[in-house]
């Protein structure tokens, strides 16, 4: 099994990353790395996020991040398909 990231998920992470990097590079590593471990966890253990439903999407999976973000994914036969990464209180589409 592996992790496949959309371009939109990778460019919200990387602006949040940047975001903390401004008053904290090493809080920003150290964020990110446990982000990606988080993610990581999820070949191990695929179907832990909550069911969500995105944009009338069914399958979604949403992984709650430090409690102000989600992290959505599909897992698709062998593959993790990170979707997107939001603050939790913004509107889905």
């Amino acid at each position: 099994m592996k992790v496949v990231w959309s371009p939109r998920s990778v460019a919200e992470i990387g602006d949040h990353v940047e975001y903390i990097a401004k008053d904290s590079e090493k809080a920003a590593k150290a964020w990110a790395a446990g982000l990606f471990s988080r993610v990581e966890g999820l070949l191990e253990f695929p179907l832990v996020g909550r069911l969500g439903k995105i944009g009338g999407a069914k399958g979604i999976r949403e992984l709650v991040i430090d409690s102000d973000f989600l992290l959505t994914y599909r897992v698709r036969k062998r593959e993790i398909h990170v979707l997107a990464f939001f603050h939790a209180a913004r509107k889905r589409s």
